[in-house]
């Protein structure tokens, strides 16, 4: 649903219901030692019901500004407390129920342009094998902001030069380097933190 909040200003609303039945889950298997516990997979008992919604606000400021900011919500309710052949209820896996973005890209002068986005996820479950493998105290990961930058520079060619385009980048990735890990089976693994990056493009 578009709606035309004021002239520089317009929303964008959308929800969306899921329901769930028969998910396949992972399972820990406890086997007698020395034998290693197992891992299986089954379809989990419970069902369960997805509802959310996004919300979208785009901001016209001026003719070189513009802002754009959207938030989006999930609620997850099991329809049972059926627990699968490891004990454990049906999960929300990797699904964190609020996320927030935002962005500003400005073009202050005719060649230069810049956009800056800021991304914050809210902390989430993660498999309890993942978990128990690991060696972690609990199987949710905890809440991130990311914030990159970008910078575009038109740069002036000379006639003499066959080049239609000469551009020129700079990236700024997780400029606050956070460190979110990332669930790689069997690898300490985190996101990459703080980097940039230069870019120089032509067209001919």
């Amino acid at each position: 649903m578009n709606l035309l909040v004021t002239q520089a200003i317009t929303a964008k609303l959308d929800f969306f219901h899921s329901r769930i039945d028969d998910f396949i889950v992972i399972t820990e298997i406890e086997r007698a030692p020395p034998n290693l516990t197992a891992v299986g997979f089954q379809n989990h008992p419970a069902g369960a019901e997805i509802n959310g919604g996004e919300i979208t606000l785009d901001w016209h400021l001026t003719a070189g500004l513009q802002s754009l900011f959207t938030w989006s919500f999930k609620n997850f309710v099991r329809k049972s407390e059926e627990l699968d052949s490891s004990g454990q209820p049906l999960k929300f896996l990797y699904g964190p129920e609020n996320q927030i973005a935002w962005g500003i890209y400005a073009r202050p002068f005719d060649r230069i342009k810049l956009a800056l986005e800021a991304t914050w996820q809210d902390r989430y479950n993660i498999p309890d094998f993942y978990a128990h493998l690991r060696g972690f105290s609990s199987a949710i990961f905890d809440s991130f902001t990311y914030v990159n930058m970008r910078l575009d520079y038109q740069v002036p060619i000379p006639k003499s030069l066959s080049i239609d385009t000469l551009k020129m980048s700079l990236f700024l990735n997780n400029i606050g380097d956070e460190k979110a890990e990332e669930t790689v089976l069997g690898f300490e693994d985190h996101m990459a933190g703080r980097e940039a990056f230069l870019s120089i493009s032509a067209e001919f």
